[in-house]
């Protein structure tokens, strides 16, 4: 994609000091989406731990080891994630929960 041309005013060409945040936020490298939604299915289970109180819950044993690594990973880099297709035993915890 490319970067919106930002016009400026005259008076402003002459002005010093910090960089403008419309420019720190064109320089940022783009987040790749589906890890964002991964996140998001995180903290869906997170915020239904949290609501039911269910202590016996361990968040992170819902997600097999790529879904696991994916977490700790730059949110710009792009992360094998679960394919969708779900382990039985995985299939069986999630339907305990609910």
């Amino acid at each position: 994609m490319q970067a919106p041309d930002l016009e400026t005013e005259d008076a402003w060409l002459a002005v010093e000091g910090p960089i403008s945040i419309v420019e720190l936020a064109l320089e940022q490298k783009p987040i790749h989406y589906p890890l964002v939604e991964h996140h998001s299915v995180l903290c869906s289970i997170l915020y239904a731990v949290m609501r039911f109180s269910l202590r016996a819950v361990k968040p992170l044993s819902l997600f097999d080891s790529k879904g696991k690594n994916a977490f700790f990973k730059d949110l710009t880099s792009i992360q094998l994630l679960p394919s969708g297709e779900m382990d039985p035993n995985f299939i069986s915890i999630r339907q305990q929960v609910n």
